[in-house]
């Protein structure tokens, strides 16, 4: 049910975004052909901030829509993982202390107290990690956001085209030096 109400307020916040990227998508040609000065389509400022504020809206508003759920299923198997590795290692947490304790009655009784620390420091470890990759994710899409951006009018027509050959150069008293040529072709 708590999915249900995140996925709907997910969804009504998202809305708004979608309809104003695509309404300032739009760029002057006249005054680019004035001035002979490259004017980028899409602001990488732009698409940074809206990234950093909603994770993927800097997508939305790069136009590279398939990368959305790409990103919330990221962020949704790490937070699951996150909270799954947090329950197991409150349970474990509790059940070394009582273990520990001299009085206390362990849950786990056929189980050694050391292996149940060992334990619960495993997950502690996962739970810790699921974490950090929810922060590796957010960061990571706001990039992907920037260099998508910066590259939006990039050229990768068929009239471009990179070779990479072995090649073997003299390099003097008898020697041959190996090594890799690189040509670029623009037709």
């Amino acid at each position: 049910m708590k999915l249900l109400k995140a996925i709907t307020v997910l969804t009504i916040l998202l809305l708004p975004l979608f309809s104003a990227a695509q309404d300032s998508a739009s760029v002057s040609k006249g005054s680019d052909r004035d001035t002979n000065a490259y004017v980028p389509t899409k602001s990488p400022k732009k698409a940074t901030i809206m990234s950093a504020i909603l994770p993927g809206a800097g997508q939305v508003y790069n136009e590279k829509y398939w990368k959305v759920p790409i990103i919330y299923g990221g962020f949704g198997v790490a937070a699951y993982l996150a909270n799954r590795y947090t329950n197991q290692y409150n349970l474990y947490r509790d059940a070394y202390r009582e273990a520990s304790d001299p009085n206390g009655t362990s849950p786990f009784p056929n189980v050694t107290p050391a292996a149940i620390r060992d334990t619960r420091d495993t997950y502690r470890q996962w739970m810790e990690l699921s974490y950090i990759s929810i922060g590796i994710i957010y960061i990571f899409q706001i990039v992907d956001a920037n260099v998508d951006a910066h590259l939006y009018d990039f050229d990768v027509s068929d009239d471009l085209s990179l070779n990479l050959q072995p090649n073997m150069q003299p390099a003097g008293f008898n020697r041959t030096a190996t090594g890799f040529k690189v040509t670029l072709t623009i037709k």
